[in-house]
């Protein structure tokens, strides 16, 4: 049996109430036309888009009936059907419906029919639209159906969006750019994002000079963090024209390390678990400066080290030993980065664990990097930095988060524009 791509069930049901659900196929259309835009049908009374496509007739297949659909909603003739995208699940719970819907890319040509919507979609405002695709992608995303099929209409369309996206993606990126093309995007959407993160940091470095702004543990923890890893993504993309740039993958397996500890620190429920996460943080570091210290001999920075450590002491939970004879290991706020990775909520987060591993065989001198510095320095070089996008991304979200929102628009535009310069 066919997995399907998504299956969408918004309220409970049990198998047996499922087994009375009305059964429906339907058929959609990633419709594409001369101009490669794809076609939209806005139902404009109820706050949402969808895909050109429809229902099943009695005993009638999907090819037919994607040609009779197409025709009747965009005046349009199939040209080249291209690919299956799969299919979508829905169980209208509400209405007693079970649908099954099957997504094609199709390259359509103009034909002598006009649009023609059943009075029903009449009734819904129906309008004909074209989009380029991420925009089709952030128009649906930012829909926000007022009735019930439309919000499930409104999920299934981005699963099958998003899929042909994704199929374009590998398409264009493996097959049509060059390693310096490649390189160049990165790049590029490196700097989109840039602009906002300095931003997100100007806001919060006011804040750390406003005398009237309590400087909590959690809230120094996170602009060190968050300094420490735009510094780092500087001084990646700082190497693009070096002759070591194939080290990058050592300031990016840092952005990574401190995005998940980020994502990690930003779930605790309680300001108290952040606090006392960002107090054993800075216990750690004290403890690695001190030994340092001590180990050159350096006596007045030894002491200074010490005193910041009693210090977080008596602010973080728990009794710890002297500087002296505690166990960095006995520090660490943090699980394993795999733990963390394995346990995160960032989309993807589960599969960076793969990426993270291959840093870290590069940073090591083992398997990975004896096969990697056989490639091109160019295409070793994209191979770090393509991490750091999906990685800002989640940054910039969760530093907006912290600053309850205040760019949030600008922060999710920046993305987009990144998006679409790394993909499109």
């Amino acid at each position: 049996m066919e997995k399907p791509l998504l299956v969408i069930q918004n309220e409970e049901a049990t198998s047996e109430e499922k087994k009375e659900f009305q059964a429906r196929k339907a058929v959609m259309a990633v419709l594409i036309n001369e101009d490669g835009q794809i076609a939209l049908v806005h139902a404009t009374k109820h706050n949402y888009h969808r895909l050109s496509g429809g229902s099943l007739e009695l005993d009638e297949d999907f090819n037919p009936a994607l040609e009779r659909i197409i025709s009747e909603e965009t005046g349009y003739k199939i040209r080249e059907l291209e690919a299956d995208l799969g299919v979508v699940i829905e169980y209208r719970v509400r209405i007693k419906v079970h649908q099954m819907s099957r997504c094609f890319v199709v390259y359509g040509v103009k034909g002598e029919n006009v649009t023609s919507f059943v009075e029903k979609e009449n009734e819904k405002g129906f309008r004909l639209q074209w989009f380029n695709l991420y925009d089709a992608i952030y128009t649906l995303e930012d829909d926000n159906p007022d009735d019930y099929e439309g919000k499930f209409i409104r999920e299934r369309d981005l699963a099958f969006l998003k899929k042909y996206a994704a199929l374009e993606f590998q398409n264009t990126w493996f097959n049509k750019l060059t390693e310096r093309q490649r390189v160049v995007r990165l790049i590029k959407s490196y700097h989109i994002l840039k602009t906002i993160g300095d931003r997100q940091l100007d806001e919060l470095r006011k804040m750390e000079k406003n005398k009237n702004v309590i400087k909590t543990e959690r809230f120094m923890y996170y602009i060190r963090t968050l300094e420490s890893i735009w510094d780092n993504t500087d001084f990646a993309i700082s190497l693009s024209k070096n002759k070591h740039r194939a080290f990058a993958f050592y300031p990016v397996r840092s952005i990574m390390e401190n995005t998940f500890r980020l994502e990690y620190f930003t779930r605790k429920k309680t300001m108290q678990e952040q606090d006392d996460i960002a107090a054993r943080e800075f216990l750690r570091v004290s403890k690695k400066h001190y030994d340092f210290c001590v180990l050159k001999g350096d006596k007045v920075g030894a002491r200074e080290f010490k005193n910041y450590y009693d210090g977080f002491s008596d602010l973080a939970t728990g009794d710890y030993e002297d500087i002296e004879n505690v166990a960095p290991a006995n520090l660490n706020p943090f699980p394993s980065v795999e733990q963390m990775m394995l346990k995160s909520k960032l989309p993807d987060g589960r599969d960076w664990y793969y990426h993270y591993a291959a840093l870290s065989e590069s940073a090591h001198g083992k398997f990975m990097h004896a096969i990697m510095i056989k490639q091109d320095e160019t295409g070793e070089y994209r191979r770090s930095i393509m991490y750091l996008p999906p990685m800002l991304v989640e940054i910039v979200k969760m530093t907006d988060f912290h600053l309850n929102g205040i760019m949030k628009d600008e922060v999710k535009k920046a993305i987009r524009r990144a998006e679409v310069i790394a993909k499109a």
